[in-house]
């Protein structure tokens, strides 16, 4: 009996110290995840919101200023892009939807009419040499060696379809063999991205 409760009390320290250890760790680190999350949004809002923006919308509080705020429409939010005179150039909404292996993030850039400008895949779980056949943008390399895409955003047929197309009657794409869920999860989300900048435009 005396072996069972030390057994039970050895155990329950063992798991005491580890869960203050992983409460300890997730507290440390929390600032810089937090701060590594935010950049990693930032450059994907700069990529599929119009080249002369100067400022984005980022703030969250309830407090802040109207036009510094994010807006959520259901669960889609909208970063809205403005140039140097503070006028807004357009927006980029972040939207997700099921994919083959989870969720499939999207940031989809739309301009003030209302054409899409650019899809990016921000984040996803999706098979390699499958799913990333629509989702990911990877630099092709030449036969030379070089870097055939340096000089801009890595191209993605499937995504670069979209671009051009009205938020209005987002373009249906065709869908890629082997990647057919994926790609389902793509259009879905921009699907949700445009519906929830034409609600945002109607009510404005």
């Amino acid at each position: 009996m005396k072996d069972i409760m030390r057994l039970c009390f050895s155990l329950g320290a063992v798991c005491l110290i580890g869960t203050a250890g992983l409460v300890l760790v997730n507290k440390i680190t929390l600032g810089p995840r937090e701060a590594a999350a935010k950049a990693t949004l930032m450059e994907g809002l700069k990529i599929v919101l119009p080249p002369e923006t100067t400022k984005i919308a980022l703030e969250t509080k309830e407090d802040a200023e109207e036009k510094d705020k994010v807006i959520v429409m259901d669960d889609v939010k909208l970063y809205r892009g403005y140039d140097s005179n503070g006028d807004e150039l357009g927006i980029a909404c972040e939207a997700s939807a099921v994919g083959f292996s989870g969720p499939i993030q999207t940031l989809v850039g739309i301009n003030n009419d209302g054409e899409i400008l650019c899809v990016l895949v921000a984040a996803h779980n999706e098979t390699p040499g499958l799913g990333t056949l629509v989702t990911d943008r990877k630099a092709q390399k030449s036969i030379w060696g070089g870097n055939e895409d340096s000089d801009g955003l890595p191209p993605n047929p499937f995504l670069d379809a979209f671009t051009g197309s009205k938020a209005s009657a987002p373009k249906n794409v065709d869908a890629i063999s082997g990647a057919t869920q994926s790609g389902n999860g793509v259009k879905n989300a921009v699907a949700k991205a445009c519906h929830a900048y034409n609600a945002y435009k109607s009510a404005n």
